[in-house]
């Protein structure tokens, strides 16, 4: 707890970054989430504010962030839990929609808690997408700022609008970027990245306040991410984390540039940093070495253009 309180305290006083604190309330941990269980989410419940209680007083301190993707749990796809009476619920949606309720209702009481204790920090619900949010509206009237993990490509499309007729509450996209890796030509390509990441901030932008095109929802974003992972390709083997893996693990469209991949697999786990890992140590530590969406972000952030125009067409290579 020291050290993160360093590390925090560290981050504002000498560059005046904020930081943003999580709980995945259990979802990544094994055994899966039980929500519906009493016991597991006491035991979580005082884990999140023991957090809460540790860090509250640090200036640093920006909010909180409950879950992460924890709702594509509801049906059966990631994670999934259950109970006797969920499980003996024969038809699928139903007991997707008895999950969220029980998810979500969850959640509202853990904000509620939190504002009793620390009413000085907001308090985010962490979901995947807009999916199932419709249910947080009915149970979730504590949470302050929705914070959503979108991997929509170049463009975010109708998210803040859609966001608003959903669930009409501030929204931080707390996790959203573009691998630096072209999966189809077998090799990096910074310039699609640095297009793709500078689009997707404009967008923030332009749905942000006093914007009047946009849905003036938006707070910001956290982009994933600041360095590459080496670790990410087989987090289990730590003999390959000194490698910068190619292999991809997931598909999306929304990525043109290099759908044509092999089984049209193109997103790269370990090529999503802006700064990139080189197997050269400086003190002990592999040395950093900026890419042109670095150097992109941080022109467009000194003076952003928010209606894109001007922009130079941008090649592949």
């Amino acid at each position: 707890m020291e050290d993160a309180k360093k590390v925090i305290n560290g981050l504002y006083q000498l560059y005046g970054i904020r930081s943003i604190m999580g709980h995945w309330l259990g979802f990544w941990e094994y055994p899966c989430p039980r929500y519906a269980d009493d016991d597991f989410r006491q035991k979580i419940k005082e884990d999140v504010l023991r957090m809460v209680k540790t860090y509250k007083d640090e200036p640093g301190i920006l909010l909180w962030i409950l879950g992460n993707e924890n709702n594509y749990s509801f049906s059966e796809r990631v994670n999934p839990w259950g109970s006797q009476e969920i499980d003996a619920i024969a038809d699928l949606k139903k007991r997707c929609d008895i999950r969220a309720g029980i998810y979500y209702s969850f959640v509202n009481e853990l904000a509620q808690e939190i504002h009793k204790i620390d009413p000085n920090h907001p308090v985010a619900l962490g979901n995947g997408e807009l999916i199932s949010l419709d249910f947080a509206n009915q149970v979730c009237p504590d949470i302050d700022v929705v914070a959503l993990i979108v991997y929509r490509g170049k463009t975010f499309g109708n998210l803040f609008k859609s966001l608003r007729a959903t669930f009409d509450k501030p929204v931080i996209m707390s996790e959203f970027g573009a691998d630096s890796y072209d999966a189809d030509l077998k090799k990096e390509d910074q310039n699609m990245q640095a297009l793709f990441l500078e689009s997707q901030w404009r967008e923030l932008f332009k749905n942000s306040y006093p914007y009047k095109e946009g849905a003036q929802n938006c707070l910001g974003g956290t982009m994933f991410e600041w360095t590459d992972e080496w670790w990410k390709h087989n987090e289990a083997a730590s003999d390959t984390w000194k490698i910068h893996d190619t292999e991809s693990h997931w598909s999306n469209g929304s990525y043109y540039f290099d759908i044509k991949a092999e089984r049209n697999m193109n997103m790269n786990e370990e090529w999503f940093g802006i700064v990139a890992l080189s197997e050269e140590l400086d003190n002990g530590v592999n040395t950093r070495i900026p890419r042109k969406a670095y150097y992109t972000l941080r022109d467009f952030w000194r003076k952003p253009i928010i209606n894109g125009k001007n922009k130079k067409k941008v090649k592949s290579k």
